[in-house]
């Protein structure tokens, strides 16, 4: 779209879904057999999305979306809020943010990574947990940076798990098979911890 938003009640595709509007964008569901592309110079609204490769969406405002899944890997870069019910990929799912970051629960075959200028509050994550990815660089870690704080419920992952927070920390229970490492200039609330390195 040369202009203006877009606005979808249903997408459904057997190959790719490419979107890339200078506006808005709000979609109620989408589903690919492919891959999900989204560039936007506004906001992308709506529910589920479901690609059978991967989900790459950059915009400029926020992102707001429901239960999200992809075959592949899962990226997310805004420069508003980023807010997901929930995201399971089979490879890794990766945010990048200047605003806020909120999500439900996030699993991944490979690895989940979180960046974010504002806070970051995620439910529990799954790193090379479940339907662990069987690609040869996967490292099937875990890792968090803001610069406010960080909020998540229980950690799980194959490899490694970090923080990284000028701010607060506060976990569920964290069970790594790597080590974990967390960077924390404010207070530290961690339930139990199970690390085999």
């Amino acid at each position: 779209s040369p202009s203006g938003g877009i606005g979808v009640h249903e997408l459904d595709s057997g190959g790719n879904i490419d979107l890339r509007p200078n506006g808005n964008i709000g979609l109620a569901n989408a589903e690919a057999g492919g891959s999900v592309f989204v560039r936007s110079t506004g906001t992308l609204t709506g529910n589920d999305i479901d690609a059978g490769s991967f989900i790459d969406i950059a915009t400029t405002g926020g992102i707001s979306l429901g239960d999200v899944t992809a075959g592949g890997d899962m990226l997310f870069g805004s420069n508003g809020p980023i807010g997901i019910l929930s995201a399971a990929a089979g490879e890794t799912i990766s945010f990048e943010t200047e605003g806020t970051l909120s999500a439900g629960n996030l699993t991944a075959g490979d690895s989940v990574l979180g960046q974010a200028m504002g806070a970051i509050n995620v439910g529990a994550v799954s790193a090379g947990i479940v339907d662990q990815s069987s690609n040869e660089s996967a490292e099937y870690r875990v890792s968090f940076a803001s610069d406010a704080n960080i909020t998540t419920g229980a950690v799980t992952a194959a490899g490694e798990i970090g923080f990284g927070t000028p701010g607060d920390l506060q976990t569920g229970n964290l069970d790594s098979g790597g080590g974990i490492m967390a960077l924390v200039g404010g207070s530290i609330q961690l339930p139990t911890v199970d690390a085999d390195e």
